[in-house]
This record gives C-alpha cells, sequence and structure tokens, in this order.
C-alpha cells in the first residue's frame, strides 16, 4: 500500500539480487544451492514535467557499499515516430530521430521502458547493437521485464535468424543473466517460438546456468512442446515430432526424478484413433533420440500410475506388435455407476470420442448441436429435459429387453390395472 502511494509521486523503489547455483556441501539442501553475489537497492524519482529522471542505486558486493547516481532523460510516452521507424524504417531513420533530438539514448518513459527495450521487443538486432555501442545497459523496467523477455515475445513474428541474432545481444557473456524465467514461460515459450530457434536459446542458456537447472528448463521446453503438438494435431495430422531431442544428461535426470511427459503427450486428443498416432509420433521422437524405447516407457507409465496425468478417465495403453514395434494411444474408462455406461458398454464406437460421452457436471457448459442453433448454450431448463428425455430412453431400452427375455411385466405397464 505504502508503495503505490509513493508511485504516485513519482517515486519508485526495487531491490535487485544475483544469485548463482553452487554444488551443496550439506546433504539436506540438496546437490545446488543458491548463493548471494551482489544486491542492489534502488530508489528512482521520475518526473514527466522536470523531463528527467533520477536513480540513486547502493550496490552491495562481499560487504562492499559502492552507491551510484545516474540521470536519464524521462517523457510520459515515446513518440509516434519511434514505432514506425521499428517496424517499418531502418537503422539511418533510427539515428536521425536522436540526432534531431527526438529521442534520447538513455530515455525512459514513466514505467521504466528505455528503447532497448523496444527495440528488443521489435527484434530490431541492429538498433539493439547501436544503443549498446552508445553505451546503453540491459535492464529490466519497473515491472521487473527484461529485453530478453521481451525478445522471446514479439510484437510482430519475425525469422527465426532475426529472433536468434536479438537473443545473442542479451546473452553476452560481458553482462550478468538476470533472466528468471518458471515453468510457465517455458512452456509458454515452446508454443510461440520455432524448433531451431528453440534449440538455439536453450542451448544458449544452458551454458549460463547450472547443470540442474539447464535440464529443468530443458524438461519444461519439451513438455510444452508435446502439448503444443497435441493440441494442433486436428489441423495438421501430418506432424513430426519436435528436433528438441532427449540428451544424456537429460536421460539421466528422468531416471532419477519424475517427468510426466505422458500427460503433455495426450493433453490435446480427444478421441482414441488421433492417440495412436500421436503416440507413433512420439516413439519416434524416442528413436531419433537413441534411446531404449522399452525402457523409458517403463519410466514414463510409471509417472503416469503415480498421477501425473490429468485425466482419471483414461488408462494408457503400450504394447508391442510385430517384430520389435510398438503401440501408444489411450482407451476411455467409464464410471459404471454413471448414467449411460450400459449405452456405452453395449456401443464401443460410442466411447471413442470422448466430447460427445462427457458427463456434465454443475457449471459445466453444455452447448447445442442442433441445426440452426449449433454454438449456443442450453439454458437449465433445457438440460433438464435433456437428462430427462434421456432417462426415458435408457428406462425403454430396458422395458424392451425384459420383454424379449420374457421377464416378468411391472404392474404399472399392465393395460387396465391400477396401482394403489
Amino acid at each position: 500500500m505504502m508503495q503505490s502511494y509513493l508511485n504516485r509521486f513519482g517515486l519508485y523503489q526495487r531491490k535487485k539480487t544475483g544469485r548463482m547455483l553452487v554444488p551443496s556441501k550439506s546433504r539436506n539442501k540438496g546437490p545446488c544451492e543458491e548463493v548471494a553475489l551482489w544486491e542492489d537497492d534502488e530508489t528512482s524519482l521520475l518526473w514527466s514535467m522536470l523531463g528527467y529522471g533520477f536513480t540513486w542505486t547502493q550496490h552491495r558486493s562481499y560487504g562492499k557499499l559502492l552507491p551510484s547516481l545516474s540521470v536519464f532523460p524521462v517523457v510520459s510516452s515515446y513518440a509516434n515516430e519511434l514505432d514506425s521507424v521499428l517496424e517499418f524504417d531502418d537503422l539511418r531513420s533510427f539515428q536521425q530521430l536522436i540526432s534531431s533530438g527526438t529521442v534520447h539514448p538513455f530515455q525512459r518513459d514513466e514505467h521504466g521502458w528505455s528503447l532497448l527495450h523496444y527495440a528488443a521487443w521489435h527484434n530490431r538486432v541492429d538498433i539493439c547493437q547501436l544503443l549498446k555501442a552508445y553505451g546503453v545497459k540491459s535492464d529490466t523496467t519497473y515491472s521487473g521485464t527484461t529485453e530478453l523477455y521481451l525478445a522471446i515475445r514479439p510484437i510482430h513474428t519475425l525469422g527465426c535468424e532475426d529472433q536468434i541474432a536479438t537473443f545473442r545481444c542479451f546473452l553476452n557473456d560481458d553482462e550478468p543473466f538476470i533472466e528468471n524465467f518458471g515453468h510457465d514461460s517455458w512452456v509458454y515459450l515452446a508454443y510461440q517460438v520455432e524448433d531451431d530457434t528453440l534449440e538455439w536459446l536453450v542451448q544458449q542458456i544452458g551454458r549460463l546456468l547450472p547443470l540442474e537447472e539447464s535440464i529443468n528448463i530443458r524438461q519444461s521446453v519439451t513438455r510444452g512442446r508435446w502439448r503444443q503438438l497435441s493440441s494442433k494435431f486436428e489441423k495438421d495430422p501430418l506432424m513430426k515430432h519436435p528436433k528438441l531431442l532427449l540428451t544424456k544428461n537429460f536421460l539421466r535426470h528422468v531416471k532419477l526424478d519424475q517427468f510426466p511427459i505422458l500427460e503433455d503427450l495426450f493433453s490435446g486428443c480427444c478421441n482414441v484413433p488421433d492417440s495412436y498416432i500421436v503416440g507413433a509420433v512420439f516413439i519416434e521422437w524416442l528413436k531419433a533420440s537413441d534411446v531404449n524405447v522399452e525402457e523409458y516407457m517403463k519410466l514414463f507409465l510409471k509417472d503416469a500410475e503415480i498421477g501425473t496425468v490429468e485425466d482419471k478417465d483414461r488408462d494408457i495403453v503400450f504394447e508391442t506388435y510385430g517384430e520389435g514395434d510398438w503401440r501408444l494411444g489411450f482407451k476411455w474408462v467409464f464410471d459404471p455407476e454413471a448414467s449411460g455406461y450400459h449405452l456405452v458398454s453395449e456401443h464401443q464406437a460410442l466411447g471413442c470420442c470422448r466430447r460427445s460421452l462427457r458427463l456434465t457436471y454443475p457449471g459445466d457448459e453444455v452447448y447445442k448441436y442442433n441445426w440452426p442453433f449449433i454454438g449456443e448454450l442450453c439454458d437449465e431448463a433445457e438440460l433438464v429435459n435433456m437428462e430427462a428425455r434421456f432417462a426415458r430412453r435408457i428406462a425403454n431400452k430396458a422395458r424392451k429387453k425384459r420383454a424379449r427375455s420374457g421377464q416378468k411385466v411391472t404392474r404399472s405397464k399392465m393395460p387396465g390395472t391400477w396401482v394403489w
């Protein structure tokens, strides 16, 4: 509350800590532990009316106090010409903006965005290199966003070469690596970035981080890539396995820890036949990684038995057929006490597709499927009528079955009788 009150007057305070993973000397702390290298206490005063901002930094490095003061221009928002130059024009047009005084190399807006942030966001590697030549350092915005984070999520999708060239600007050995991606960020990255770019980025960042952390990153990216491929299968049935193959260090990690890859593999599959096609692509990926398919599938199935697979209503099928080949897929498991179980058990073909048989729970949205109302939501009255109609159909089916088998008909169904 106090921090937001100070922000109204243009006063921002933040703390940055540089940490590094080192081998642990204690068995209780695991194989690695974090060690703080330096700590910065920053206080920034941003007044757009004055046109300048001040940042006071107190740097603590191994007990030493090294305060520093930096002054930079501040604007409420950047000129419209900047967006046009970053999107369409060349480097000479950007230099003209600087020489004319329209922008300043060290300029920032009231949210802490520098020109380097905008150049990284547009994947303009030439402008990033020019700003670094002027002396602009990589830094975070006041919300904690870095240039590398913006380069990974560009405002416009560009080619693989441009994106990798932009990554190189912020992965130099001369500057500290301040990015802190979590599992969700790497999964999002696997959805957005092409295979070649993703493989290059994972390898480069893996060189800057300890082995255990780089393996965790590769695990998150691999899971995200398979989740993406599984969801895109209906649009691209001729999909190929990702180029991000398994490495030896990664395989050692899989044997020691859980790797719930099957959860992501079948996340986008909605019917049984498609699951076997996706499973065949997954087995090809294991073969391309030059691993023992049967050995590692046992590990993956063990993780699935522990409960890492989200859907409890399907069983994973892994079996051999032919000479040295395998089949991988899943089959639906239905609740015997649920309504409609007898119908599904009698007609196995209905169990191939989950969407048409998924039971509705309180809060679930059910859509109409009859023309011309396809896609409209069913209201509560329609759901009640739908359930009642289904119950009548099941009751009529059971009555006809009893009549065919010669069983006794209930008194309520006898003509001319009165049930007291």
